[in-house]
């Protein structure tokens, strides 16, 4: 069985940055810039951009790029299954979750609104797929595994949970 890590995600989520950045600034007419977070402890609370608006708004953006389009987004409930650490739906400190699929289609999701649905609506949650995947973490030679719902693309849609959609020829579905 091969081993997902967090570093390789990171590899696949930057090498889909330009893409990334194209569609922030096709979606944000007053973005003035775009600044990418470096720090390790950042990037695992969701920020991976920071989106500089031009009434100085900030939005912190957690990317994610998923290699394959399944129809559905995994909403991670526990980042380490051993220790019972709680995934990013309750972690996450991000305004949106930029979703980019392999056909630059892109969903964003306003996490406040996804982590308010996952709270309330525990029943229907917990009856989706559970996705464990086991992980290394080359740097404290352990492995650990982190548990994810699929949560299927026409449901968030249908509940009102995806803020907008970026199509490959840049059609917008949803307005924030």
């Amino acid at each position: 069985m091969k081993l997902h890590s967090y570093q390789r995600s990171k590899r696949i989520e930057m090498s889909a940055q330009t893409r990334f950045d194209i569609i922030y600034k096709d979606c944000f007419a007053n973005l003035v810039n775009i600044k990418r977070i470096e720090e390790r402890h950042l990037q695992l609370k969701g920020h991976d951009v920071h989106l500089l608006l031009k009434d100085d708004k900030k939005l912190i953006i957690d990317e994610k790029a998923r290699t394959e389009d399944y129809g559905d987004i995994l909403i991670e409930y526990l980042s380490n299954k051993q220790t019972g650490r709680k995934g990013w739906i309750y972690e996450n400190e991000s305004d949106y979750i930029a979703y980019l699929f392999p056909n630059n289609g892109c969903y964003f999701l306003k996490t406040k609104e996804i982590r308010e649905w996952v709270e309330n609506k525990q029943s229907e949650f917990w009856k989706f797929k559970d996705l464990p995947v086991d992980n290394k973490d080359k740097r404290r030679g352990i492995i650990y595994t982190t548990v994810s719902k699929l949560i299927p693309l026409k449901l968030l849609k249908e509940l009102n949970l995806i803020k907008f959609i970026i199509n490959k020829g840049g059609e917008k579905w949803h307005a924030v």
